[in-house]
């Protein structure tokens, strides 16, 4: 898993670009997640972005424009990426991820 958090504050718009693949998920029923997270001064979840892909891709450019600003109280923007539970039966990737406020 990989989690990294920025400083973000009451209503900015945060875009996270990246390019992802994956391999063997539709095969072996697993999931990769990217969670794209506004957090509170204590680490509490304010509010949720997670997009799940279950298919296998290959190199696909993916950007995610918040249409939602920061909530109120919001301290904190975390990117989780990760497949859930640990398994070496399936593979995912990530390049060039970009995360921008507006």
């Amino acid at each position: 898993m990989i989690n990294k958090e920025f400083a973000c504050s009451p209503n900015e718009l945060v875009t996270t670009t990246l390019f992802v693949k994956t391999e063997n998920l539709a095969i072996n029923a697993k999931n990769f997640y990217i969670q794209r997270l506004y957090l509170d001064a204590n680490g509490n979840v304010l509010l949720d972005m997670t997009k799940i892909f279950s298919e296998d891709i290959d190199w696909r450019l993916c950007i995610f424009q918040d249409n939602k600003p920061a909530p109120p109280v919001t301290e904190k923007f975390q990117l989780r990426l990760s497949t859930g539970l640990w398994s070496t039966d399936c593979s995912a990737w990530v390049d060039d991820v970009y995360i921008t406020k507006n």
